[in-house]
């Protein structure tokens, strides 16, 4: 059974019947390719098949061969592409055989879509293929369960991001209070910076005809104490002269009294 694994063609002569034979460079080079690929040398295999491409580069059974070795090497989308190739010619077994490697190549990469169109196209050439049937099945179930994941992921995705729009909106109500007090010491600084240069604008203007008031004032006041001060002499001498005389009249009724 193939399963999951490539046929390799045993290239001597041109698949069609009847054909001339290909280039004895060519088919001296896939035939010791071939051992190679048979004793596990994926590599050495790998550069005789280029080698026999290049004197050969129409013959689709070396595509074939060298899409094989590729496969081995690991390099499955190298071998998709020579498989790819080998399916525009040759007869209907070459055909049927790369379109089921194809869907080998495809199969390993998980690209499953792919890989159930090509075990289609293999069946179309090759309907007795039950290793192709079986493939194609075991490509439709993992299609279906890639799918399945994909579509669970998305769901998934999506409740993340449902749950952090939620928590965004959970956590914005509680920061506005905090931007809205930082925000507001910065109107009520300019406003009362405006009202400091008013008021010391205000006590400017005040200031300097109140200080001119004040020495003029202050003049005036000196010049009314010394009139006042020379006043209040004049009343307190008056003042003193007549307590004088009272006092020098009461001295003189005591002393005169006889008791």
């Amino acid at each position: 059974m193939k399963g999951l694994g490539v046929w390799l063609l045993a290239l001597l002569w041109l698949g069609a019947a009847g054909a001339a034979p290909i280039d004895e460079g060519a088919a001296d080079k896939s035939a010791r390719a071939k051992k190679f690929y048979e004793e596990g040398h994926f590599e050495e295999a790998l550069q005789l098949y280029r080698q026999a491409q290049v004197e050969a580069p129409e013959e689709k059974s070396l595509n074939y061969n060298a899409g094989s070795a590729l496969f081995k090497t690991g390099d499955y989308a190298g071998a998709a592409a020579e498989f790819d190739a080998a399916t525009a010619g040759g007869d209907e077994g070459l055909k049927a055989r790369a379109f089921y490697n194809l869907g080998n190549a495809h199969f390993q990469q998980q690209q499953y879509q792919q890989a159930v169109d090509a075990y289609r196209q293999a069946l179309e050439h090759d309907w007795q293929d039950q290793e192709a049937k079986a493939n194609l099945e075991l490509a439709l179930a993992k299609q279906q369960e890639q799918q399945q994941q994909q579509s669970q992921q998305g769901q998934e995705q999506d409740r993340q991001s449902q749950q952090g729009q939620q928590q965004g909106q959970q956590q914005r109500p509680q920061q506005r209070p905090q931007q809205d007090q930082q925000q507001q010491p910065q109107p009520q600084q300019g406003q009362q910076q405006e009202q400091q240069r008013g008021q010391e604008q205000d006590q400017q203007q005040q200031q300097q005809p109140q200080g001119q008031g004040r020495n003029q004032r202050t003049g005036q006041r000196n010049r009314m104490d010394r009139e006042e001060a020379e006043q209040l002499l004049d009343a307190m001498r008056d003042r003193e002269k007549q307590a004088q005389q009272r006092r020098q009249r009461g001295t003189q009724a005591y002393r005169g009294k006889d008791w």
